[in-house]
């Protein structure tokens, strides 16, 4: 009887992991990393998985590339919190964080569309739209409250919340049969008594808030969110390279 093989990961992500560890302890002014040869040679491998791994972690910022000076590793970048920059699959950061995600959509309704969609997609004025809730939550409870407004003209099934998509793209494309392709965001703060009450919070307490239209492949301006962060949870962090 054959055994099922377990499939090990790619021999540049060990190097990766490696690596890592390796910039997390390191100090500021002290954050040389060894050359490509010195690396493949101590750990055996060839110098293209060495630079596949480094290639890696400096498309996240972990490493900067100074022509005729070498890799430099940031320590710092290593302890941001939910980089949003890198991941924007928020049951993964939750996830990241420590803490176990769970994903809670309710409140399947039709209304008119909100002011706050209006201004971003002005073209649905006057239209009715499905809105539901889909909210992201950890061991205590609501930390991400995402705000779903969906055109009726884009519905190509009746919509429901009983399936087991993880993702609001996965939802779209099995109602819309449409491919999601990107998102475009916009960053703000808020004051708002109604979701500082699905937060169990202080009503007068500011939070972040964005504002988010999903694209399909046509271009297409699909759906639009608008999804606010519990204050004290939520620790959002991005690293713009200079």
């Amino acid at each position: 009887m054959n055994k099922r093989q377990t499939k090990s990961p790619p021999l540049y992500l060990k190097i990766r992991e490696y690596l890592l560890k390796a910039i997390q302890n390191m100090q500021a002014g002290n954050n040389r990393l060894e050359t490509e040869e010195a690396l493949s040679e101590k750990l055996g491998t060839s110098r293209a998985t060495v630079r596949e791994a480094m290639a890696s972690l400096i498309r996240e910022g972990y490493i900067t590339r100074w022509q005729g000076k070498g890799n430099f590793g940031h320590p710092a970048v290593t302890k941001l919190p939910m980089r949003i920059d890198i991941n924007s699959d928020f049951l993964k950061l939750i996830a990241d964080s420590g803490e176990k995600p769970q994903l809670l959509k309710r409140n399947l309704r039709n209304q008119r569309a909100s002011q706050r969609m209006l201004r971003r997609m002005p073209e649905v004025d006057d239209m009715e739209v499905t809105a539901f809730d889909w909210i992201y939550l950890d061991s205590r409870g609501p930390v991400i409250i995402c705000d779903v407004e969906l055109p009726h003209a884009y519905l190509r099934t009746p919509p429901s919340l009983e399936g087991n998509e993880q993702k609001l793209s996965a939802f779209l494309e099995r109602h819309c049969r449409v491919h999601i392709t990107y998102t475009t965001t916009w960053l703000s703060s808020t004051v708002d008594e109604a979701v500082a009450d699905r937060f169990g919070i202080e009503q007068n307490r500011s939070m972040v808030v964005w504002e988010e239209i999903f694209y399909d492949l046509s271009d297409h301006r699909i759906c639009f969110n608008t999804i606010y962060f519990h204050p004290d949870r939520i620790d959002l962090s991005m690293l713009l390279t200079i």
